[in-house]
């Protein structure tokens, strides 16, 4: 039978959550010994790639949205159109699940741009550091 189309989008929706939620620094409150304070965050230093991930992802899925919704539109047409009792509900039925995964593409496409939209204005990229080195000063910088 398959998931609800809102249902279908919640494991994204849980992702793109996790990638963007603050980790609790349990070290800190422990008193154990915890990274130094300037190691950038993951999203810090993967927020370039992160950015294109989420950009290409919601691009990809209103791109599907899209040619789903054409779909469904085609078969509506036919829909109109058919004189024969089981065609009409073979074809109502195709276009219903036609606009489910239409819309779930456009929730999936939304929620990956607002994720793009936070990395791109709310995440810093990571610095970039001079460290001692061995023979001089060296240059950290991630990305």
């Amino acid at each position: 039978m398959g998931l609800q189309p809102r249902a279908r989008c919640l494991p994204l929706l849980l992702l793109a959550i996790a990638l963007v939620t603050p980790r609790h620094d349990a070290a800190a409150d422990t008193g154990l010994d915890s990274p130094s304070s300037t190691e950038p965050s993951f999203l810090s230093r993967h927020r370039r790639s992160l950015l294109i991930a989420t950009g290409a992802g919601a691009a990809a899925a209103g791109i599907a949205a899209i040619a789903f919704r054409h779909e469904a539109n085609a078969r509506y047409d036919e829909y109109q159109s058919a004189a024969d009792p089981e065609e009409i509900a073979a074809l109502y039925d195709e276009t219903a699940t036609l606009d489910n995964r239409a819309a779930t593409c456009f929730i999936a496409a939304e929620a990956l741009f607002v994720a793009a939209l936070y990395l791109g204005f709310f995440v810093e990229p990571a610095p970039v550091r001079l460290a001692p080195a061995p023979h001089g000063l060296a240059l950290a910088w991630h990305f």
